[in-house]
């Protein structure tokens, strides 16, 4: 979202000459005559404080900010989101006879952020910056479909740094207003729009409070109040933001599917699919069920890395019928990257309460280089069996509030065991979602430096020790229950 948003911005930040600061006894543009502020030694006003009238919109369309926040690294903006430092302040957007007003409690921080050294523009690479970033989400949005009004201001810190002690008025800022809309489907992948309302043109400018600060580096506080008028013509806006975006009902707008660049116009066709969309479909009466005890299995999904605490959850559906009885196993999926193998997981629904709750589970582990293998000659459908070194786990998990921990109890009901990977799935136990309390399957679109892989297999039942090669729909085996415990702290 604010990514993205973030690197527009500052594009347009100092493009054009800077804007001439009026003097200590100037009058303030766009301010009435008669709430100007006083001058002279009488003035009554605090010198790290603007003067009255600063903040009056002095045109139609404009963007007022009062600000108060430290200032994070890039780093925890890009990879430790939920950690972020919020500020306190109030910002107003009035665009087109609206007004959306931002508070403390939508959400508002600031950040520093150096352009990379292969930034297209070359006059931009190493430029060091400071942004402030807020949004304000509509009230009808949930957690996987929903819009939002959001701001990116920037601050050169050279800029910052040339304040001289008396001095706290700038013109060269950088200010984009933009509208997003998100959709997360069922298999943890986003489609995003983002699409930039307004710019910031001449006669904006900003008040800094740096009575505290000696580098404005990241553990400082950035104190400021912004009146900024804002330019909203989409043919300006493109033209200042390039090949960085495209069209969306005549809007300059940037598209994705998770972190890939789409073009805008086929935004509304990839925001209508819910995921759950294959991109090949298994042979007819693939799942159709064996005889006896079996599993079925259909998963779409991103994979983490096997030590990921939550990953992102994935589409499944499943059922496992042991002795008659069938369980379903839709409410959740994960993919686990471990050294040399894949496990996908499958859960059902969750009863009970906070202080003890249970869920069936169910595990499917397939070595890498089988995986591997199969895309690299087109095998497909893959046999599974003992020789192949696939394995399957059913099981019942059951969690224990126990003071600020959970006890854990595994207890194992069906499955196969391949012959060269006996520990292949023991370690697919550990509780992949531990705690009775919803899962929020947004995230900010750079909660993440690196995308995670995509996965997608078809329904395959499940395998036992005694299967072959040539077995077309091999059937699952009970065992004895026997159970392993697990202690964990959320």
């Amino acid at each position: 979202m604010s990514c993205l948003a973030l690197g527009l911005a500052v594009a347009a930040c100092g493009s054009g000459p800077a804007q001439p600061l009026p003097g200590p006894d100037a009058d303030l543009p766009g301010v009435p005559d008669a709430e100007q502020p006083e001058s002279g030694p009488d003035a009554a006003t605090d010198p790290n404080e603007p003067p009255p009238g600063f903040l009056d919109p002095t045109s139609a369309n404009y963007v007022t900010v009062e600000f108060k926040g430290l200032i994070n690294t890039y780093d925890t903006y890009v990879n430790d989101y939920s950690n972020l430092i919020t500020g306190t302040g109030r910002i107003v957007i009035g665009i087109g006879g609206k007004t959306v007003q931002i508070s403390t409690s939508d959400g508002m921080f600031c950040s520093e952020y150096v352009f990379p050294d292969d930034t297209p523009v070359e006059s931009q690479r190493g430029r060091h910056i400071i942004d402030i970033d807020a949004y304000h989400m509509s009230d009808d949005s949930t957690a996987s479909k929903g819009t939002l009004t959001g701001i990116v201001l920037s601050f050169a810190s050279a800029d910052l740094m040339a304040l001289g002690a008396d001095e706290h008025l700038l013109s060269t800022m950088g200010a984009t207003v933009y509208e997003e809309a998100f959709v997360i489907r069922k298999d943890s992948s986003s489609v995003v729009r983002i699409c930039y309302r307004a710019l910031e043109t001449d006669g904006s400018y900003a008040f800094v409070d740096h009575s505290a600060n000696k580098t404005f580096a990241p553990g400082e506080n950035l104190i400021v109040w912004a009146n900024a008028v804002a330019q909203t013509d989409p043919a300006v806006i493109a033209e200042e933001l390039g090949t960085q975006v495209t069209s969306y009902q005549g809007q300059p707008c940037a598209c994705y599917v998770d972190s890939v660049a789409l073009d805008c116009a086929n935004y509304d066709v990839e925001a209508a699919k819910d995921g759950t969309e294959l991109s090949c479909n298994p042979p007819r009466d693939f799942l159709n069920p064996p005889a006896g005890d079996y599993a079925t299995f259909t998963f779409k999904g991103l994979i983490s890395s096997g030590d990921d605490l939550s990953p992102p959850p994935a589409f499944v559906l499943s059922t496992v019928s042991v002795g008659g009885k069938k369980v379903p196993l839709n409410v959740s999926g994960y993919a686990l990257a471990w050294y040399d193998s894949l496990t996908l997981q499958a859960y059902g629904e969750q009863t009970g309460d906070a202080k003890k709750f249970s869920m069936d589970m169910l595990s499917f582990t397939f070595p890498t280089d089988l995986l591997a293998g199969a895309k690299k000659s087109g095998t497909n459908p893959i046999v599974v069996d003992a020789a192949a070194g696939v394995s399957a786990l059913a099981s019942t998990l059951t969690g224990y509030s126990s003071g600020k921990d959970y006890l854990y109890r595994i207890c194992p009901y069906a499955g196969s065991a391949p012959a060269r990977r006996q520990a292949a799935s023991t370690t697919a136990l550990r509780p992949t979602r531990p705690s009775p309390s919803a899962r929020s399957s947004r995230s900010r679109a750079t909660s993440s430096s690196e995308p995670a892989s995509p996965t997608q297999t078809w329904a395959l039942p499940w395998t036992r020790t005694a299967a072959t090669a040539s077995t077309a729909r091999p059937t699952m085996f009970s065992i004895a229950p026997r159970c392993l415990s697990h202690r964990e702290t959320p």
